[in-house]
């Protein structure tokens, strides 16, 4: 399970330089995963929307066009991500986003909880072949619709008016 974590993230690194988290070292103990990341200087996209509030529509689209950059190009290499969050998309000072995470989706045999409200309602239930492309392109539209330019509510609430 770790290597394949590491395999995953320097594939899509490769195709996205710069984009993707750099993996240090992932390990199962216990039966859970742990991956350790190089420093990020950014702050996650769930952080800034929490302290900022809402993005005006025009950051939110520049944000959501440099995900779908990184998105493409890891589909691109037929590498979905998963289970995308606001929280493992970092927005950083000065240059592009960096989004964790790659290679962790049925990394492990442990079942994991989705939040509904950013889970592709065609996710697999079961392990084994992974979720198709769709999961990665629903995750890209929640994360930079739902949470980028809600204007007031919860996950689980009222979206944009």
């Amino acid at each position: 399970m770790p290597s394949r974590v590491l395999r995953t993230t320097e594939s899509v690194a490769r195709v996205c330089p710069g984009r993707i988290a750099t993996v240090v070292d992932a390990v199962v103990e216990s039966g859970f995963l742990w991956t350790v990341y190089a420093w990020i200087d950014g702050t996650s996209l769930d952080e800034v929307l929490a302290e900022e509030g809402t993005f005006s529509r025009a950051r939110a689209a520049r944000v959501a066009l440099e995900l779908l950059d990184v998105l493409d190009a890891a589909h691109a290499e037929s590498v979905t991500h998963g289970e995308l969050s606001p929280g493992q998309v970092f927005l950083r000072a000065d240059g592009p986003l960096v989004v964790t995470g790659y290679g962790l989706a049925g990394a492990t045999s442990v079942p994991r909880l989705t939040a509904p409200s950013y889970a592709s309602p065609s996710r697999p239930a079961t392990s084994g072949s992974g979720p198709p492309p769709i999961c990665g392109r629903w995750a890209r539209s929640s994360t930079r619709c739902w949470r980028g330019v809600r204007r007031s509510g919860t996950a689980d609430g009222p979206g944009p008016r």
